[in-house]
């Protein structure tokens, strides 16, 4: 029991804290942590088994949902600054659980019912934030946040002469020697040649994934959604929340939830759920989606995997597709000196797709959700002031 006068938020985030803490002390605490839920996997099961398939090595098996999509510790949040009885180390592993009921009970709802369960808020807004938590949870995310670190360190430091390298130690209060410099410079070179790199600590980057989630979930609620029956042959992946750009963004860079025309979500091998900004996407006419559009929805899911595709145990459809390797986390683009400046430049990152190094990438799927003959849309729901978290 907790204090009389605790909110019904403190409440929950204590009891949340404590179901925490006893996972961690439990003998049974679970160690393989799945990067894409097993009950979510479980849709493309027959008879307790999916396909798993490796993209970028071409390589493809059988087994059941719950071996699939783990790894060892994953969410695991330990750093000498943490304080584990503060911050237990499940404390994610244990959020997401109670986060992936809201996920299991509207995907069991879109499956009796699409058209009700899109009428429900509440629904929709607790499974915004399972896909926001779903969107930053994965490998994708951790290698972007890796990858921006060290960027940001070598466009600040990677050509820093000798001189600023003593003002740099100065300024920390250390005593510029030449080896102190010597050392500072080897660890430069290391870093502009790649045999170095700089990056947060993984409970950094878990803490920050979680941060984002409230914002995330808000930019997919306020999207319009559609549920579409199509043919049983979706697949999925590690990756299944794919923002897809739209003719309006370039084809080389990946898509974002807060600037894509539309963000799909593979719901089951039958069901597609697409949430459409309602300004560069729609659905259109025909609003059915046949073979065709199913078959370049598939190469966009089975694209934007980190490293696995899922489908159902009898078809081999991501290992038919011929895509690139993943292409790195980020991409820097060539400075651009700023008119009138000082020998100023802006410099822009992005996210590239698999299509960055193509001379001709593939056409965007369902076309007509761009430019085509779009169907009348309903005003968008007003977001609600306070997306709930599950503490």
């Amino acid at each position: 029991m907790g204090p009389a006068d605790e909110t019904e938020h403190e409440a929950a985030l204590r009891e949340l804290l404590e179901e925490a803490r006893r996972s961690g002390e439990s003998a049974s605490a679970q160690k393989r942590h799945h990067l894409v839920p097993a009950f979510y996997l479980k849709q493309w099961a027959d008879d307790g088994k999916l396909r798993v398939t490796h993209v970028d090595e071409k390589r493809s098996w059988v087994t059941t949902p719950r071996k699939a999509a783990t790894e060892t510790d994953y969410y695991r949040l330990e750093s000498p600054e943490l304080d584990p009885e503060e911050v237990p180390p499940l404390l994610f592993e244990v959020t997401l659980s109670r986060v992936e009921r809201w996920g299991a009970d509207f995907i069991d709802a879109a499956i009796v019912d699409p058209i009700q369960v899109l009428s429900n808020d509440e629904q929709r807004v607790l499974f915004s934030i399972f896909m926001a938590f779903q969107y930053v949870r994965g490998r994708n995310f951790r290698a972007f946040s890796h990858a921006s670190m060290n960027d940001y360190f070598k466009l600040t430091y990677g050509e820093i002469t000798d001189a600023g390298i003593t003002h740099f130690l100065q300024e920390r209060g250390q005593e510029p020697t030449p080896k102190a410099i010597a050392e500072m410079r080897r660890f430069l070179d290391g870093l502009n040649s790649g045999d170095i790199t700089v990056g947060p600590q993984k409970a950094s980057v878990i803490g920050m994934s979680g941060q984002m989630v409230e914002t995330i979930g808000l930019h997919l609620f306020a999207r319009h959604w559609r549920i579409y029956r199509v043919p049983p042959i979706l697949v999925t992946s590690d990756e299944p929340v794919v923002p897809i750009n739209g003719p309006f963004r370039p084809r080389v860079e990946r898509g974002s939830v807060g600037l894509a025309g539309v963000v799909i979500f593979p719901l089951t091998p039958g069901l597609l759920l697409a949430a459409f900004d309602g300004y560069k996407a729609r659905p259109a006419v025909p609003d059915q989606l046949g073979h065709c559009d199913i078959a370049d929805i598939n190469r966009e899911i089975v694209a934007a995997c980190s490293t696995y595709a899922y489908e159902r145990p009898g078809r081999r459809t991501a290992m038919a597709f011929r895509l690139p390797l993943t292409p790195p986390p980020t991409a820097i683009s060539e400075p651009i000196p700023v008119v009138g400046g000082d020998g100023e430049f802006i410099i822009r990152s992005h996210r590239p797709s698999r299509w960055s190094l193509e001379t001709h990438p593939p056409r965007w799927p369902v076309e007509r959700w761009f430019y085509g003959s779009w169907v009348r849309l309903p005003p968008i729901p007003n977001p609600p002031l306070m997306v709930p978290l599950p503490y």
